[in-house]
């Protein structure tokens, strides 16, 4: 029997994924240098958020970038209807439940981010931040979930920053707007922009490390590929103590 505010776990059966990081350097997404690099922050359990328009390959990337998660770790998924792909043998998935004629019965993402909290994963992916789960899902990340991941509407890493920040200021009153950022800022390592060029294409156009209220490039579009900018990433250290080291990559 159906509870009110129960959440909707689906089976844990993957699908396989279909495209890799690798595939997206082939397809011209993203530079191979790139691929790499993002694979070794994934394994280092930085948290990253994917942002991008509608129709920009948030999805799809996010995909890839789950994919490179080891198998060891327990991962609970949380999304409005399912998309992404999972091969690892310890997923839980959570799905959104909208709300019956009636007004009841609904189950939201910030519902399921409090749920998955109870189920002790290594790391929470959820397919979109939208509203007020943004303020659950920065609490997840800063309470011992390194390496969660999920996307965000913006049309620039400054943006996704901004919207994460108004989405966790509509979830709660009374709390100052810096005490909100500075939970932003502990909580997003990388954002990675997506872009949908004229011809229709998609490309990773930048991928920025946050830093408070802005985001610091560590790869930038130069109009014709995308370079590193020579910045170090603050969470080298981190990498370091989980035994994983950045690939060198040209300037």
């Amino acid at each position: 029997m159906w509870e009110m505010n129960q959440p909707v776990i689906l089976d844990s059966a993957a699908r396989p994924g279909k495209l890799t990081l690798e595939d997206l350097a082939a397809i011209g997404t993203l530079p191979e240098e790139l691929a790499s690099w993002l694979g070794s922050c994934v394994r280092g359990r930085v948290n990253a958020v994917v942002s991008g328009g509608a129709g920009s390959g948030k999805t799809t990337l996010l995909n890839c970038l789950c994919s490179l998660i080891p198998p060891e770790e327990k991962i609970v998924a949380i999304e409005d209807c399912r998309e992404l792909n999972f091969t690892q043998p310890h997923v839980v998935r959570l799905e959104v439940r909208p709300h019956n004629l009636a007004g009841e019965g609904g189950v939201t993402a910030k519902d399921l981010i409090a749920s998955a909290l109870r189920l002790r994963p290594e790391r929470i992916i959820v397919g979109e931040v939208r509203w007020e789960e943004a303020w659950d899902f920065l609490l997840a990340v800063n309470t011992g979930h390194d390496g969660s991941m999920t996307t965000v509407h913006g049309n620039s890493p400054q943006e996704a920053l901004l919207r994460l920040f108004y989405c966790a200021r509509a979830a709660v009153a009374g709390i100052p707007d810096e005490a909100i950022w500075q939970h932003v800022r502990h909580a997003v390592e990388l954002v990675i922009q997506v872009e949908r060029m004229p011809d229709g294409s998609r490309r990773v156009v930048s991928v920025c490390q946050g830093v408070g209220e802005e985001a610091e490039p560590l790869w930038a579009w130069d109009g014709a590929c995308l370079r590193p900018t020579g910045v170090r990433p603050r969470f080298e250290e981190k990498l370091r103590r989980s035994g994983v080291s950045l690939p060198e990559v040209g300037a």
